[in-house]
């Protein structure tokens, strides 16, 4: 985007690419804008849990389990992340003009991840009381 002039680096970011901020040029905004007016579209992410998830039978109790965990220590993480986030917005960002938008995508954000730790939960103990036999039990 910065070579087709559509964002410039602030020149007082020079720690790294990763800090650095950028703002948008006068072409970036319109591009922006025209972008944002277009339909959005929600094409089903590929999700490498929910496939392994899906196949969890042969893979066996104990590595689906591992496998809901990690997502739940992820999750508990992200949690942190959007109230760590939240508070920003209640507090040196709460005249920006931009908050009311940055707050109904942080709240969605903010309940898609309470649904996932609530899943995940009700997974672990789901999966929890199955027998840990065999990946293959039953196959022939």
């Amino acid at each position: 985007m910065a070579a087709d002039k559509l964002i410039t680096a602030s020149p007082a970011a020079t720690e790294s690419k990763r800090r650095r901020r950028y703002r948008l040029t006068k072409a970036g905004r319109a591009v922006l804008k025209d972008w944002l007016a277009l339909p959005f579209q929600n094409d089903p992410p590929r999700n490498e849990f929910l496939l392994k998830l899906f196949f969890g039978k042969e893979a066996g109790i104990a590595v689906t389990l591992g496998h809901v965990r990690n997502l739940q220590e992820r999750n508990r993480q992200t949690r942190e992340t959007l109230l760590a986030m939240r508070r920003m917005l209640d507090g040196d960002l709460s005249a920006n003009p931009h908050r009311p938008y940055w707050q109904l995508t942080l709240s969605l954000g903010i309940a898609l991840n309470e649904a996932a730790l609530a899943w995940g939960k009700q997974a672990l103990s789901e999966l929890s009381s199955k027998p840990a036999g065999p990946a293959n039990e039953g196959h022939s």
